[in-house]
């Protein structure tokens, strides 16, 4: 186990077309997962404070995608 100061990883993973999403909600909504299967397989988890987060600027996310798919 490492032990110290936080560790920064990052990766990237391909979510394309015919992806089945799957979300799990665990320690009485202590931990959120979404976990996205087809092509490649990627869990997400989050403690609740991150997931409000995420559900704060999820609409920010979409907007921005709205956009950019209508100018194309």
């Amino acid at each position: 186990m490492y032990r110290g100061s936080p560790v920064e990883v990052s990766t990237q993973v391909d979510i394309s077309e015919n992806f089945t999403l799957i979300s799990s909600v665990h320690d009485n909504g202590e931990q959120v997962e979404l976990e996205f299967s087809g092509g490649t397989h990627a869990a997400l988890f989050f403690t609740r404070r991150g997931f409000e987060q995420f559900k704060e600027q999820w609409p920010d996310v979409v907007a921005k995608a709205d956009a950019a798919f209508k100018s194309h």
